[in-house]
């Protein structure tokens, strides 16, 4: 399980801000993390919304975007 931000929210492009700060070095687009966990043996990987938004629209709402970060959750093969 991980917590990363979302380069694609909303409020991160309306802002014109990064994810790039001292704490987060790279930035993981959500299909791309989905990819690159299966390549290395990972299964059921599930991705939801995570941040603030969740108090508003919970985990699952289907515009991503909204999100600040998301949680990615996966079974190790």
């Amino acid at each position: 399980m991980l917590t990363t931000p979302n380069p694609a929210s909303l409020k991160r492009w309306y802002k014109g801000g990064t994810v790039y700060t001292v704490s987060h070095l790279s930035q993981h687009w959500p299909k791309e993390m989905r990819i690159r966990l299966r390549m290395h043996g990972f299964s059921s990987v599930r991705i939801l919304g995570s941040g603030k938004a969740i108090r508003h629209f919970g985990g699952c709402f289907p515009i991503f975007s909204v999100y600040g970060s998301y949680l990615v959750i996966a079974d190790k093969i």
